[in-house]
């Protein structure tokens, strides 16, 4: 578990609580991410391909209206979204107005997608140097292998197979059959259209509460207290954004999560809840073409026990 998760175990928590604090003082710096290397990743094969998504704020305080043409509008561009035989997918993750980290992914029939993570440094204050990183990610039917820069040395260019049911840093949208940015599509349930953007169609919808509570950071879900029946029976407030009848967004307030979570009867850490309140998720979503992600070459996989040999250290 040490290279998968405890290498950057509570990055993205660690920055959001560092902003939050105002001081940097409360930054996790014991998340031993190592320095960026150029030469120590490759890209995925197949470069995702989610576009920007439109501005979408609702207007405060408008009510919803036409539950029903809102459901048969949603449900139309969802149909065309998940007809297509790729799927683009990009996640913003917001601290503020603020991106404090993204995924650009593909999703492919026959449970395959790939993707990339990364989270930048947002200030020069040196506090957030150890808490930027890059990964590249493959997955096929129930495996997942994950590249991250800054690995030693033995393990550049290496693939690292995770064990089942293992995420990717904490990650736990990132799991392996099918990510859940897409899954969660499936509970969605609209409530009408907001007005105030002639661009776009807006939607208001709730979906399960486990979809966005995915999105999140793990380690900051850890400080989250929630009985997981009552988590799949609670209902979080979403935006849906339609452009042209195209599912184009799905847009998460950490407020609506927070408080779906207090409504549902969980408990969260007061300084989470801080920083919750202060974040979003944004997932773009692009209908595309092209070839499916295929498994990494052999030679350069390594499991989780030969981590320290490497997979060049296998080869010999």
């Amino acid at each position: 578990m040490g290279v998968v998760t405890g290498a950057a175990r509570g990055v993205v928590v660690a920055l959001v609580l560092a902003l939050s604090s105002c001081s940097g003082e409360g930054a996790d710096k014991s998340a031993p991410v190592p320095p960026a290397s150029p030469s120590s990743t490759e890209p995925s094969p197949s470069a995702p391909t989610a576009t920007a998504e439109p501005s979408s704020a609702p207007t405060a305080g408008v009510a919803p209206t036409d539950r029903a043409g809102a459901a048969e509008a949603m449900n139309q561009g969802l149909r065309e979204l998940v007809g297509a035989p790729v799927i683009g997918f990009r996640v913003s993750l917001f601290y503020g107005d603020q991106v404090i980290n993204q995924v650009l992914g593909n999703s492919y029939s026959g449970s395959r997608w790939d993707a990339t993570s990364h989270s930048d440094p947002v200030s020069d204050d040196p506090i957030y140097d150890d808490l930027a990183y890059s990964m590249s990610l493959r997955s096929i039917d129930s495996t997942t292998w994950m590249q991250l820069r800054g690995w030693p040395e033995q393990l550049q260019g290496c693939w690292l197979q995770l064990e089942p049911g293992q995420v990717p840093l904490d990650m736990q949208a990132l799991r392996a059959g099918q990510p859940t940015y897409l899954a969660a599509l499936d509970s969605l349930s609209a409530t009408g259209f907001v007005p105030g953007n002639p661009a776009v169609q807006v939607v208001a919808v709730e979906m399960n509460l486990t979809g966005p509570m995915s999105f999140l950071p793990g380690a900051l879900l850890d400080l989250i207290d929630i009985a997981p029946d009552r988590a799949r029976r609670a209902p979080a407030a979403a935006i849906v954004v339609l452009q042209d009848g195209v599912f184009r967004s799905l847009q998460v307030s950490g407020q609506a999560v927070l408080d779906a979570i207090t409504a549902a009867g969980g408990v969260v850490d007061p300084e989470a809840a801080a920083a919750l309140s202060a974040m979003g998720v944004t997932v773009a979503y692009d209908a595309t073409g092209g070839a499916p992600v295929e498994p990494p070459p052999s030679e350069l996989v390594v499991r989780q026990d030969d981590a320290e040999q490497g997979c060049r250290g296998l080869a010999s």
